[in-house]
């Protein structure tokens, strides 16, 4: 298995078929990808690095039509 597809399996696999923790493992997802982001594009990671621009994560509600945004450490910081 790609060892890529391996971390995200192990990372999310606590969650799956357990419905109560979805929102946590959604949370897990944005943290996860925003990482990856700041990773993986080098011309990202130059301009991060200077302080020129921010990645942060951030969910929607599709039911309240909020959304979370959450600071470096994954903590929610507002929502909108």
């Amino acid at each position: 298995m790609n060892t890529s597809l391996t971390r995200y399996v192990r990372l999310f696999n606590p969650y799956i078929g357990d419905e109560s923790k979805l929102e946590e493992a959604a949370h897990k997802n944005v943290e996860y990808q925003v990482k990856k982001i700041k990773e993986l594009n080098p011309i990202l990671k130059k301009y991060i690095d200077e302080g020129k621009i921010k990645v942060v994560g951030a969910m929607y509600n599709l039911s309240t039509g909020k959304v979370d945004f959450f600071d470096e450490t994954g903590a929610a910081v507002n929502g909108k």
